[in-house]
């Protein structure tokens, strides 16, 4: 399995785990949040990507990468934006 840690100013970092290790994964690049998963499509994929449940209220900055993947999933006329940083696996959590 894979995931990748994006930055809100673009960066990304692929990062290589085990199964079972998702959720420890995304506490340990995004620290000891809420967290929140949703379904994106990233990379021609359907995937999980990792958020943090608070990011609009801790007003951290949009993420373009991410919202993007959002969109992508989301039903036409959406207009949410992911803000902070997220981990994107590339399939699915159970």
């Amino acid at each position: 399995m894979k995931a990748w840690l994006i930055h809100p100013d673009g960066r990304q970092k692929e990062l290589e785990l085990r199964v079972g290790d998702g959720l420890s994964i995304a506490h340990q690049h995004l620290g000891d949040i809420t967290l929140d998963l949703t379904r994106v499509r990233y990379n021609g994929h359907v995937c999980t990507m990792v958020v943090d449940d608070m990011g609009h209220d801790k007003a951290l900055p949009v993420n373009a990468v991410a919202t993007a993947a959002y969109l992508a999933a989301c039903i036409p006329g959406t207009t949410h934006q992911i803000r902070g940083p997220v981990v994107i696996f590339d399939q699915l959590l159970p």
